[in-house]
């Protein structure tokens, strides 16, 4: 007989901490090569490690740092490469399946998304734009008529240029307030008047495009970016949609809808709708968006004016699948774990992957599962989805118009 080998208890001791629990559900065990190199925060806690806090922190740093000199990088290098890659994951997630979340399993979903509503069409349904509006919202201009005032503005202005002042004519300038003035001979000197309300601050809106150069970068709503609108070039925050068509009121465009975006895509051929504090600006103005150091173009487009009462809208979908199908009911799961959020969300309308609509008849025992009706047959393959809205504002972000970044709307 030939002598078996066992393993030592160190040998043993380490597979153990290599091995990662699967989520509750799922069998089987993931056996990491290496520690924990490689894998994001959001993978770990997907697979379900339930290891002290402080000590994956500072085990994923010490990974950090024996990558950075293997590689030659600092750490700092490794946390944008890592941040730049999970941007990048969670982008082509958006496109793949949009506007798709999990419900928790820890949390009911009535609190998760208790700010959320259903709505029969995002088009026609009415939304208020004045319900529920921020702080920031006190701190900002709006304008009756955004048209109407930009023409009253540049009408006064060409009425007080004196007739002497002409384009061609050599002319003296006198500024005040400052004891002198010094600059490079070999730059020109770009000297810009602004229009009344161009001080103020109010939400602006751009329409954008991106330019097939950059499709390797990725833009967030709300991350920072750079900004040149017209002769003004200020950092910015913006939030991105697109323009519902046909949602308008009497203003037309203007009190059209927007479904906010979580990315701006690269797609050169279509336009989205870019907003953010900033100071007035009258168009037609162009604008450049570039990444935050300013060295690459990112998009082009024009400005479209202010509007801070147009509604942009969040929209989350909540999944499930047919557990059982018998022509119009089946019985759905895996969209809600419990009967209490299946009540609460009982009164919105379902709709299916296949252009079904339904809607919830009653909870069935305790685990989330739910009779459903919908107005035809139900098949095995098909995806439940529950879609729900709430509404988005931009992100507050004073250095747009000059003040710290520290300043907040409650500040005097």
């Amino acid at each position: 007989d030939e002598e078996q080998t066992w393993p030592t208890e160190e040998e043993l001791n380490e597979a153990s901490r290599r091995m990662i629990k699967m989520p509750q559900g799922v069998k089987g065990l993931v056996y990491l090569f290496g520690g924990h190199a490689g894998l994001s925060e959001f993978e770990l806690a997907w697979l379900g490690e339930e290891a002290d806090e402080e000590g994956d922190d500072q085990m994923i740093l010490d990974d950090t740092e024996v990558a950075a000199a293997a590689d030659g990088k600092t750490t700092e290098q490794q946390v944008e490469a890592k941040h730049s890659i999970e941007m990048e994951m969670r982008s082509k997630e958006e496109m793949d399946f949009p506007d798709e979340v999990d419900t928790p399993c820890d949390k009911p979903a009535r609190q998760r998304f208790q700010k959320y509503r259903g709505m029969q069409s995002l088009r026609t349904s009415a939304w208020d734009p004045y319900e529920s509006l921020p702080t920031e919202y006190s701190r900002i201009w709006e304008f009756e008529s955004f048209q109407a005032t930009a023409k009253a503005a540049k009408t006064e202005y060409k009425n007080g240029i004196k007739a002497d002042a002409k384009a061609g004519h050599y002319v003296t300038l006198h500024i005040s307030g400052m004891d002198g003035l010094s600059f490079d001979n070999r730059v020109p000197l770009v000297v810009s008047s602004l229009f009344r309300h161009e001080t103020r601050v109010t939400v602006m809106h751009a329409s954008l495009s991106r330019t097939p150069e950059t499709d390797d970068v990725v833009i967030k709503s709300k991350e920072l970016v750079l900004l040149r609108c017209g002769f003004r070039s200020l950092p910015a925050r913006p939030t991105y949609a697109s323009s519902i068509r046909g949602s308008g009121g009497p203003g037309g465009g203007a009190d059209e809808k927007g479904r906010m975006l979580r990315f701006f895509q690269p797609n050169a051929k279509s336009t989205t709708l870019a907003c953010f504090y900033a100071p007035v600006m009258f168009p037609p103005a162009p604008c450049l968006m570039y990444t935050p150091d300013g060295q690459r173009l990112t998009a082009w487009g024009s400005i479209e004016g202010s509007f801070p009462a147009k509604v942009l809208i969040k929209r989350i979908v909540l999944t499930g699948y047919p557990y059982r199908a018998h022509k119009s009911r089946s019985v759905v799961r895996f969209m809600f774990f419990n009967p209490d959020d299946i009540n609460w969300f009982k009164p919105v309308e379902l709709q299916s992957k296949k252009g079904l609509r339904g809607h919830i008849t009653e909870a069935l025992g305790t685990h989330g599962y739910m009779k459903c009706r919908f107005n035809g047959q139900v098949t095995q393959d098909d995806t439940i989805m529950m879609p729900l809205y709430k509404r988005a504002f931009p992100k507050w972000y004073p250095p747009a118009w000059g003040m710290a970044d520290t300043y907040k709307p409650t500040d005097q």
